[in-house]
């Protein structure tokens, strides 16, 4: 993995502009922030079970109770005795 200095000397040999030192940097932090929230990595995905009790029509969820560092939904989707269901269509407000 590349450090921030790496790619900004990358840049400048790149580009071949060494005297924009403050813009490089800002440009290379700015693509860097892009690429994290394009889209969801591997390492990033995990799945864990919520029940419900009891079974209600409409269910809400605190998300940050149970995974404070959670950042993103990606997908909900319905189990029944242990085999995956159909996915659900979220409404965020």
């Amino acid at each position: 993995m590349a450090s921030l200095s790496s790619l900004i000397s990358d840049v400048y040999i790149l580009t071949n502009r060494p005297d924009l030192v403050a813009e490089t940097e800002l440009a290379v932090k700015k693509a860097t922030l892009k690429l994290h929230h394009v889209d969801f990595f591997k390492k990033d995905l995990f799945e864990t079970g919520i029940t419900w009790n009891p079974v209600a029509y409409i269910q809400s969820l605190e998300y940050k109770n149970i995974h404070p560092r959670w950042r993103k939904l990606d997908y909900l989707r319905k189990y029944e005795d242990s085999i995956p269901g159909t996915f659900f269509t979220m409404l965020i407000f």
